[in-house]
C-alpha cells in the first residue's frame, strides 16, 4: 500500500524509528560516527570544478523555492491539482515544524570543509541554507532539504505509480541523491539525512491521509 493509514503498523514503525534516532542525536550517541564520516568526506581529494558544480547543482534541486514552484505548477494542472496542493501544504508544514524542532534537538551544523565546495561559488550555484529562520539557522537535525525532497518523492511518486509504476519507484532516487550531495558538501551529517527522510515520510503520510490523496477531482456537469 503506497499510503499507509495513520493507525497502520508501518506508520507507527516510521514514527518509532524517527523518535529513536532523534533521541540518539539529541543525546550525542551518534556524534562519533557522524563526525568520522564527515571527516572522511573532508579528506577526499578535490576533483575537477565540474564535479563540484554538478554536486551543488543537484543539491539545489531540493531547495525549498524549487519544490514550492513545482508544487504550484502541479496544483494548476487539473489532473495533478490535488497532489500539487498536498505537496505544497506538506512542504510548508515541514519548513515550519523544523524551524522549532531543530533548536530543540540543538545539533550544530558540521564544521568541516568539503572538497566538493567551489573556491569561488558562482551566483548560479549558491547553496541554499537548510533554513532561513534565525531561530534554527545554526542547527542541522533533521535535514529540511531531505525532508521536502522525500515529500516530493512520496506525493509525486503516488501520482506516477498509478500510471507508470517504474517511474513511481525511480523517483525515490531523488531524495537519496539530495541526501548524498548534502553529505558530500558537509551541509549535514548522515543521521541528519536519515532523520530528514523519516520526518518527510511522517508529514507526507499525515497530509496524504487527511487530504485524501487518492480522491479523484470531481467534475461538475453543466445542465
Amino acid at each position: 500500500m503506497w499510503v499507509p493509514e495513520l493507525r497502520s503498523p508501518q506508520f507507527i514503525i516510521i514514527i518509532f524509528v524517527f523518535v529513536i534516532i532523534t533521541t540518539f542525536v539529541a543525546t550525542q550517541v551518534t556524534s562519533s560516527i557522524d563526525a568520522a564520516i564527515s571527516l572522511y568526506v573532508s579528506n577526499i581529494s578535490k576533483g575537477p570544478d565540474l564535479i563540484s558544480m554538478l554536486t551543488i547543482g543537484v543539491t539545489s534541486l531540493g531547495d525549498v523555492v524549487t519544490l514550492v514552484i513545482i508544487s504550484i505548477v502541479l496544483s494548476i494542472i487539473r489532473r495533478t491539482r490535488r497532489q500539487g496542493l498536498i505537496l505544497l501544504i506538506t512542504i510548508l508544514l515541514i519548513v515550519i515544524l523544523l524551524t522549532y524542532i531543530k533548536p530543540i534537538v540543538a545539533r550544530h551544523n558540521p564544521d568541516y570543509t568539503s572538497p566538493f565546495m567551489l573556491a569561488n561559488t558562482s551566483r548560479g550555484f549558491v547553496i541554499e541554507g537548510d533554513t532561513l529562520s534565525p531561530l534554527s539557522r545554526d542547527y542541522s537535525y533533521p535535514s529540511n532539504h531531505v525532508a521536502i525532497s522525500t515529500a516530493f518523492a512520496f506525493i509525486v511518486g503516488y501520482a506516477l505509480n498509478k500510471r507508470f509504476k517504474i517511474f513511481g519507484w525511480l523517483i525515490w532516487s531523488f531524495p537519496l541523491i539530495v541526501a548524498l550531495t548534502r553529505i558530500l558538501l558537509i551541509q549535514h551529517y548522515v543521521t541528519d539525512a536519515i532523520g530528514g527522510l523519516l520526518f518527510g515520510l511522517i508529514i507526507s503520510i499525515i497530509t496524504s491521509n487527511v487530504m485524501h490523496i487518492g480522491k479523484e477531482v470531481s467534475m461538475v456537469k453543466s445542465t
